[in-house]
């Protein structure tokens, strides 16, 4: 695996003060990189755990004591896995000229904004009052309103399309996410009623 170059880590900040240059630099000058990508995401999935257990009880709604990890993966890594999948799908059907790792990296790198707002939001709820909750949901507004502005410009830059095209493009990747959501927990019915048939069947064979 290859170092990550500092190079690649001014491409990333420099999203903050022009996505659309930037994107369109790491698509064109090679100035994107797949293993900060990989970073990104491990960070992003710690920044997601550290969103529901840390948060300040004023503003916190989940029961902390219950953490499942393989909820919490699914829950973040799992949706961005399936944004890419159903984005690769959608835009190649469309004409994209984007490549699997042009989406793995730009999906990776539109997450900035989550990954530097969520420790001070974090951090913030535990000193803010009950009164202030107004400043909390406006910073997740910004938080997560930036965030889908970078995927939406990453998407743009990544497939070469119009913004009226990528604005048509992203409908169709949500409900294409949602089909897949749909046979996902269809299949996982009909294995599980397999199962129970299966096992139905084996024990009525032995206790006959």
């Amino acid at each position: 695996m290859r170092m990550i170059e500092r190079e690649h880590l001014r491409g990333l900040f420099s999203i903050i003060a022009s996505p659309i240059e930037a994107f369109d630099e790491m698509r064109h000058q090679g100035k994107g990189s797949l293993e900060l990508a990989t970073l990104l995401y491990l960070l992003f999935f710690f920044a997601v755990i550290a969103n529901r257990q840390w948060t300040g009880y004023l503003f916190n709604q989940a029961h902390v004591e219950r953490l499942n990890i393989f909820i919490m993966m699914a829950l973040s890594l799992g949706l961005v896995l399936l944004w890419i999948i159903a984005n690769m799908a959608v835009c190649t059907l469309s004409d994209g000229e984007g490549s699997l790792s042009d989406v793995y990296v730009t999906t990776a790198y539109a997450l900035l904004p989550f990954l530097l707002m969520t420790p001070v939001i974090v951090l913030l709820s535990n000193v803010m009052s009950l009164g202030e909750g107004t400043y909390y949901t406006l910073m997740n507004f910004v938080k997560f309103g930036w965030t889908g502005v970078l995927l939406f410009t990453g998407n743009m830059s990544a497939h070469q399309f119009t913004f009226k095209k990528t604005v048509f493009t992203s409908f169709l990747t949500i409900a294409g996410i949602l089909i897949i959501l749909f046979m996902m927990f269809l299949a996982f019915a009909l294995v599980t009623q397999l199962y129970q048939f299966i096992r139905t069947f084996y024990n009525e064979i032995m206790f006959m």
